[in-house]
């Protein structure tokens, strides 16, 4: 068990410091597998940082108290326990992939391929899916914004945004996917195609953007 009397705790190594009590302000795992079955936990003044940089660094772990978080290594973060942290970026690929316990934070950034697919989200401001199918067949609930930039980003998931607006920017961005939304835009092509819309309003301007929906 490490704890907060250091202000940063670095694992570099395969397997490092797996399966232990992490307490610290930052904490960094390069090495792979290096935090993996661990449970990490922020403490000590703002602000505080969790960086999963090595592959499968932060792997089936519990990750809370961190006001920034990054799982940058691929599958850096999958099937993790808990994750709860103000800002997170999930930029390996795979990296926040099959996470059944509802991932919490204020804003979302889902970069590599399949980054956040298959996970459950609930975040306060925005949650943008940018990589090819970064956030497939999600459960995706946003306060506010939610955009679907990447091909086939938010294909096959659930999103809902109740006070917010949805966009559908990548190439079937929202195809075949579960929309229930205050205001729906769907600039490309397929974008929101053999989707099951609930808005009320709904622009479609690209090609075939809403071929087949269920309105």
């Amino acid at each position: 068990t490490f704890n907060g009397a250091e202000s940063f705790k670095a694992c570099n190594l395969y397997q490092e410091c797996q399966s232990q009590n992490l307490e610290d302000k930052q904490i960094t795992c390069y090495g792979h597998e290096s935090c993996s079955l661990s449970t990490m936990t922020g403490t000590d003044s703002m602000p505080r940082y969790m960086n999963c940089d090595g592959s499968e660094s932060c792997a089936e772990s519990k990750i809370v108290g961190f006001q920034y978080m990054y799982c940058q290594g691929s599958k850096s973060c999958e099937s993790a326990r808990e994750i709860s942290s103000d800002h997170i970026e999930c930029g390996g690929a795979d990296s926040c992939k099959s996470i059944d316990n509802l991932i919490e934070t204020r804003n979302m950034y889902c970069e590599g391929s399949k980054s956040c697919s298959k996970s459950n989200i609930k975040s306060g401001v925005e949650v943008t899916c940018n990589g090819h199918k970064s956030c497939f067949k999600s459960n995706i609930q946003c306060m506010e914004d939610i955009q679907c930039n990447g091909v086939n980003s938010c294909s096959g998931s659930k999103l809902i945004s109740h006070l917010g607006e949805i966009t559908c920017n990548g190439k079937g961005g929202c195809h075949s996917t579960e929309i229930d939304t205050n205001t729906l835009t769907v600039y490309s092509h397929y974008g929101a195609s053999y989707a099951d819309i609930n808005a009320e309003m709904i622009q479609g301007m690209g090609y075939y953007s809403l071929m087949y929906t269920m309105i």
